[in-house]
């Protein structure tokens, strides 16, 4: 009787570690995604881990590629020349940015300088709304810089008088009298001051 006692109650205790020990090897649900997609990284400090996600893979667990990185397809120019196009187009060497550019680099020739300086100056006096003291003309041997400004308080409809003037036969005549070639005029301003820039090339 106690033999059958001891026995059973072995059989009974051998049972219920088996099911602990089942129980205890049971991963819990979404653990095996979360040891797919998470892994440890093991911080600075000491004793300091932190879960970081795994990134997604790619095929053959390469990086997936992104839109950004897919070549762009360049296919030749198919615009063909147009030569009476190009041909009306003005002149690089005339456009302000290398006019402005030449007349600082270019010597100065004093004499011709000097007097196309003068010539300017007059032609300019006549053309109406201009601030005759605010000029700054600059020479140096076949190309000058004009820049003045118009008053701040001048209406729009004089104000198109006075461009119309700087860009008209009133100004063109006297310059060419005095061997000079108006080259470009450009309007604008900073500060609200409406001013402007005029590039006179020797004949």
């Amino acid at each position: 009787m106690d033999r059958t006692v001891i026995a059973s109650t072995t059989a009974i205790g051998i049972v219920l570690v088996g099911g602990i020990f089942f129980w205890w090897r049971q991963p819990e649900p979404g653990s095996e995604r979360l040891e797919r997609d998470v892994r440890i990284v093991r911080g600075t400090g000491p004793g300091n881990m932190q879960a970081g996600q795994v990134p997604d893979q790619g095929p053959n667990g390469s990086a997936p590629s992104s839109p950004d990185s897919q070549r762009v397809e360049l296919k030749p120019a198919t615009i063909s020349e147009d030569a009476e196009l190009e041909a009306s187009l003005p002149d690089p060497a005339l456009e302000p940015r290398a006019l402005y550019k030449r007349v600082r680099t270019e010597p100065r020739d004093e004499e011709w300088a000097a007097r196309s300086e003068r010539n300017i100056r007059a032609a300019l006096a006549p053309i109406p709304y201009i601030s005759p003291n605010s000029l700054r003309v600059s020479c140096g041997s076949t190309l000058c810089e004009v820049r003045g400004i118009m008053p701040k308080d001048l209406s729009m409809e004089n104000m198109n008088v006075a461009m119309r003037a700087l860009q008209g036969e009133k100004l063109r005549q006297p310059l060419a009298e005095a061997g000079l070639q108006q080259q470009m005029a450009s309007f604008g301003g900073g500060g609200g001051t409406p001013g402007f820039t005029i590039y006179v090339t020797r004949r």
